[in-house]
Formats: C-alpha cells, structure tokens, sequence
C-alpha cells in the first residue's frame, strides 16, 4: 500500500519472487495458492499477479542486476 502512495497509482500487472507474504504454497509451473491476506490486497487495488518460477532468475529481466553496492562503499 506504501508503494502505491509513494508512485501515486496502482500498476496493472507486478511480478513477484513467491515471497512468503503473498504465496502459502508453491507448486508444479504456474500452480500457487496464494495468503488469503495477499488475494485481498489484490482484489481492494484491482491489479493482476504473476510469480516466477522458481530457479528461473531469467523470468525477472534485468532488475536484479540494478540492484548493485556502488564500489568503494560498505
């Protein structure tokens, strides 16, 4: 919620990791059962969910390298 205050809107599709706030149960492919808490969350700000498969870093695109310790720092 804090994020969609600070961006000012609500995307149409995020992609998640399968954090353990939002999937109870990982399954086969695509199979999730997802924390009731979670379905609310995304039924109040109407946006669609799509979790990467496990082991699959390629699913998330380039935005784990962005996340990177600038050199010459700790």
């Amino acid at each position: 919620m804090r994020a969609f205050e600070f961006f000012g809107g609500v995307p149409k599709r995020i992609a998640y990791d399968n954090l353990k706030s939002a999937v109870a149960y990982v399954g086969r492919g695509r199979e999730r059962r997802l924390n009731r808490r979670f379905l609310e969350l995304r039924s109040w700000y109407l946006f669609e969910s799509r979790f990467c498969n496990v082991a699959k870093g390629n699913e998330k695109g380039h935005v784990e390298n962005l996340v990177k310790r600038p050199s010459g720092r700790s």
